[in-house]
């Protein structure tokens, strides 16, 4: 008897917790991840303006709504930044679960220093930022988590996979590579890059093969971006919870040249040169 009412004990003090804790979440109408209120959505969050190539951007939104609630408008506020200075935020209704604007309709409402651009003052670089709130039926305002970037750049063919051969050193005081005989590696491995938006492409490798050939670690996949022939790589944490960061040069002749480090004190440097 003893042992069944502190069972009791536990699951009341545990289910306490779970209810005073959900006051303390900031995004209990996220039904996505668990949440019981309303609704939310789950804006694209890279879309590129292509340079003579775009003439209407869409954003989709993925919206999820609870059974029984009405969505009575999406507010979405959009600002242009540019190397030359910035607009004002302007704030758009919007129907439906999409935002769709001609190139025209994106520049028309944002001037910079007074005056509406057009796709010909902008810079490789330059991008509109996009944030989100729903108001529901009841008029309660939801603010969404997700931004959407829409970046302005030129088309990208850089797809493919690669031949990466470099070198480096490790953090660990374990030498250098090829040739450390715990991990043995040539100095060769084959990267690709997977498109998954106009100039952003998922890259499977982005230590050049180092981490699985030389730590027996899993390989590092990231981000690469592509604007306008400038590329770079996203900073990001590893599996071990180091930071990587990338210098990327693009060399004009279809190679790249990467020299990478991590805060454990690893680095290196690879070539890509397409197959």
């Amino acid at each position: 008897m003893e042992n069944i009412n502190i069972r009791f004990l536990i699951l009341g003090l545990l289910t306490t917790f779970f209810v005073v804790s959900g006051c303390f979440v900031d995004e209990q109408w996220d039904i996505k991840n668990g949440g019981f209120f309303a609704a939310n959505m789950y804006p694209d969050k890279d879309v590129a303006y292509l340079l003579g190539e775009t003439t209407t951007v869409t954003v989709n939104f993925d919206p999820i709504v609870n059974e029984g609630v009405v969505v009575a408008a999406v507010n979405v506020t959009k600002q242009l930044f540019t190397k030359n200075g910035d607009s004002d935020p302007v704030v758009i209704n919007v129907e439906g679960d999409r935002f769709i604007q001609t190139k025209e309709e994106l520049f028309r409402d944002v001037p910079v220093n007074g005056t509406v651009l057009t796709e010909d003052d902008l810079d490789a670089g330059d991008y509109w930022k996009l944030s989100y709130t729903m108001t529901l039926g009841d008029a309660t305002v939801l603010n969404i988590g997700d931004q959407t970037t829409i970046l302005f750049s030129c088309l990208s063919t850089i797809a493919g996979k690669y031949n990466a051969v470099g070198s480096g050193t490790s953090g660990g005081g374990n030498g250098n590579f090829p040739g450390n005989p715990d991990f043995p590696w040539d100095g060769t491995e084959v990267v690709t890059l997977t498109e998954s938006s106009p100039g952003v492409y998922e890259m499977d490798h982005i230590v050049g093969g180092f981490y699985p050939n030389f730590w027996g670690g899993e390989p590092e996949s990231g981000v690469f971006r592509d604007v306008c022939g400038a590329y770079t790589i996203d900073t990001k944490k590893d599996q071990w919870a180091d930071t990587i960061t990338s210098t990327v040069t693009n060399n004009g002749d279809g190679t790249i040249t990467v020299v990478w480090s991590n805060t454990y004190g690893d680095g290196g440097t690879y070539t890509l040169t397409p197959q």
